[in-house]
């Protein structure tokens, strides 16, 4: 596919001294992006079901397939359809997303010298979402709804049978021999299940901090700060054609289906409306020492909390057992809770340290003494942060919200029956595995703690009929600690600023295994609370020496 927009810029900014010690800055920006269009001829078209509409971005329509014989058409059948009244035209040929004209962002600094040695800073600022992300929205738009028009090639290429059977077709076989395909009967099974609402905004975040800071030495300062931000118009993803309330078991697929918004198309449709939410509060604390007589070090620590009510473009940031943030795309309080990437605790070190042996050093060195000892410098870097979040779910259709659509996914979360993080038999549970521990023959594991057995799958219940009353990402993995250090000798070269340097380094020294949160997450299954990974961004110890010339 090809499509393009424009996108234009314009800053302004000034600061102004009120008083010594008192600096104030303003500033504002403004963003502004065009309307997307294809550059293929490829029809834009848009579906949207809060208005139960399959809108095709043309001024007329197209004509029928039988008369016209290529895509973009209308397939004859569809004519009879019972809902070819809910298929319109926005009457122009790009309409969604619309253009960006509201962007705005007022920005505002204070730096106050409070007293000789002490500064308070404060800022402010309204930021809107990056270019990249209206790429992706458009690029799902474009994917998903393309009916009338029809992809490039109908039909499998090179299938597992073909291979076994020694069948399979080079591309020059296939070449230049591609079917030209027509339009399905319908659009109301789309293979792509991605969809965006055509009315979708691009995301605001306001954001601000105060800092307190305070110098105790020539080189040595210390800083408290909150920081925070309330953002809003952002992504909110779900099954918005599933029904809009859980229904008991039995009910007939019609009743479930008046509960639909659009119960003739599929109820399995990923549909993102800009109508999520989300805040961040945190207390950030930091040691300092500026960079002399060989020796920089910071040491950080962060406080906080980020809540939403879904982390991110189609659950991709929602994390392990993101599937089920939103259980009921109609009721956003049941998908609030703490955000798929939180993290509550996090505390770095980090240091630089140039031994004082060498030339130029505190204590100078010459000749073979100072090829041995001289111009080391070892540094490391310390983290160690609370565990990640993460959701559990169940599968199927257990609040019975697809009617008489052919698929629908999973969604749900489970129900809390016992204390999870309690090993042995869960008598609530009517799994009756689950009143034996694994050593007698049933479910509840013996030890909980370990990789094997997280949690107590055991606690958690399968809904019937309903919601499962889990709170979203009730639960986080393990805390991550790893520590990176490093060496380096450096040999100066006769040419000024010229020098080889080797380098050491070690990553994880300690090697210490951080496992990841579960990556089963769906209870009723074997692997549930098994964790089978090490946590994002770490690996077990790695040596590593290298050689680098500096010039």
């Amino acid at each position: 596919m090809k499509f393009k927009y424009g996108a234009w810029a314009a800053y302004i900014q000034d600061e102004w001294r009120v008083r010594p010690g008192l600096t104030v800055t303003l500033g504002l920006r403004y963003d502004a992006l065009t309307q997307p269009e294809t550059l293929d001829g490829r029809l834009w078209n848009a579906l949207d079901i809060p208005n139960k509409q399959w809108i095709i971005g043309a001024s007329a329509m197209p004509g029928l397939c039988s008369a016209v014989k290529v895509q973009p058409c209308i397939p004859d059948a569809f004519q009879n359809d019972a809902h070819f009244a809910n298929v319109v035209l926005a009457g122009k040929s790009f309409f969604a997303p619309g253009p960006v004209r509201d962007n705005w962002g007022p920005r505002i600094g204070v730096a106050w010298k409070v007293m000789p040695k002490t500064v308070l800073r404060a800022g402010y600022g309204l930021y809107w979402d990056a270019l990249p992300a209206r790429s992706q929205y458009a690029q799902n738009d474009l994917e998903m709804a393309v009916w009338p028009a029809a992809t490039a090639f109908a039909g499998n290429v090179n299938t597992i049978a073909d291979f076994a059977n020694v069948a399979q077709k080079r591309i020059t076989d296939i070449q230049g021999n591609f079917p030209t395909p027509l339009p399905t009967t319908n659009p109301w099974t789309p293979s792509n299940t991605f969809a965006d609402d055509p009315r979708y905004q691009d995301s605001y975040s306001n954001q601000w901090h105060v800092e307190l800071q305070r110098e105790l030495g020539a080189n040595l300062m210390i800083s408290a700060a909150y920081v925070g931000s309330k953002n809003g118009r952002l992504p909110y993803s779900g099954l918005a054609n599933a029904a809009r309330q859980a229904s008991p078991n039995g009910t007939s697929p019609a009743q479930i289906d008046a509960l639909r918004a659009m119960p003739w198309l599929n109820a399995n449709i990923t549909y993102s409306q800009s109508i999520g939410y989300s805040s961040y509060n945190a207390l950030e604390a930091k040691v300092q020492r500026r960079f002399a007589n060989g020796l920089h070090s910071i040491l950080a620590y962060t406080y906080g909390k980020s809540t939403d009510v879904s982390s991110g473009y189609f659950n991709v940031e929602n994390g392990a057992g993101g599937g089920s943030t939103v259980q009921n795309y109609y009721d956003q309080n049941s998908a609030r809770g703490v955000s798929g990437y939180d993290i509550t605790q996090f505390l770095s070190w980090a240091t630089v340290y140039e031994l004082p042996l060498g030339k130029g050093k505190r204590w100078a060195l010459s000749g073979p003494a100072n090829w041995v000892f001289g111009n080391w410098q070892m540094n490391y870097i310390m983290q160690a942060r609370s565990g990640a979040p993460y959701n559990l779910t169940v599968a199927g259709d257990v609040a019975n919200l697809r009617g008489s659509a052919p698929n629908i996914g999973n969604y749900a979360r489970p129900n809390l029956v016992g204390d999870p993080f309690t090993a042995g038999p869960v008598t609530a549970n009517p799994d009756p595995l689950c009143g034996r521990t694994i050593s007698q023959g049933g479910r509840a594991p013996d030890v909980i703690g370990n990789s094997a057995n997280w949690i107590n799958a055991c606690a958690f219940s399968v809904p019937a009929g309903s919601f499962g009353n889990l709170g979203r990402n009730a639960f986080r993995g393990p805390a991550v600690f790893n520590m990176d250090v490093s060496m380096f000798k450096s040999f100066p070269l006769t040419k000024e600023g010229w020098a080889v340097q080797l380098r050491f380094e070690g990553f994880n020294a300690f090697n210490i295994q951080n496992w990841d949160v579960p990556s089963g997450t769906t209870i009723g299954a074997s692997n549930a609370g098994q964790i089978t990974s090490l946590a994002a961004g770490t690996t077990p110890r790695q040596l590593q020496f290298g050689v680098r010339l500096q010039f």
